[in-house]
């Protein structure tokens, strides 16, 4: 069997069931859930999720292929580190703009409004995901 990635994997699902309707079932065995996607226009698409190995395969596809989330999981630290090191950094936010002008312009700190006081004190964090 092919291990695939899960991009690979939504792949072989979306090319069945995309844009059609479809008739899913599902059953519980042990910890095994099985699914099939049945569609009239393109078949079927079938999945065996094993504790987050997945098995599946599909009428236009018989060939059974395996999706692990366990080695996705594994994955995330390595993913992180390679992205933060091709990510370029990013532009400072208004609030870091903004904090950086009241320390460098402001002469007398005691006369900052509390908006000031505000922005220096929490300006700088960012709400980006």
């Amino acid at each position: 069997m092919k291990h695939v990635t899960f991009q690979e994997y939504e792949a072989a699902k979306a090319e069945i069931l995309l844009g059609v309707q479809y008739k899913e079932d599902s059953t519980l065995e042990g910890n095994v859930i099985r699914k099939t996607y049945a569609t009239k226009e393109n078949g079927v698409f079938y999945e065996v999720n094993d504790g987050g190995r997945i098995e599946f395969w599909s009428d236009k596809h018989p060939e059974s292929q395996i999706y692990d989330e366990n080695e996705r999981a594994a994955a995330p630290v390595a993913e992180t580190a390679a992205a933060e090191a091709t990510t370029p950094e990013r532009a400072p936010g208004y609030g870091e703009l903004l904090q950086e002008k009241i320390r460098t312009e402001t002469k007398d700190f005691n006369a900052l409004n509390e908006f000031e006081k505000f922005i220096l004190n929490r300006g700088y964090k960012s709400q980006r995901v």
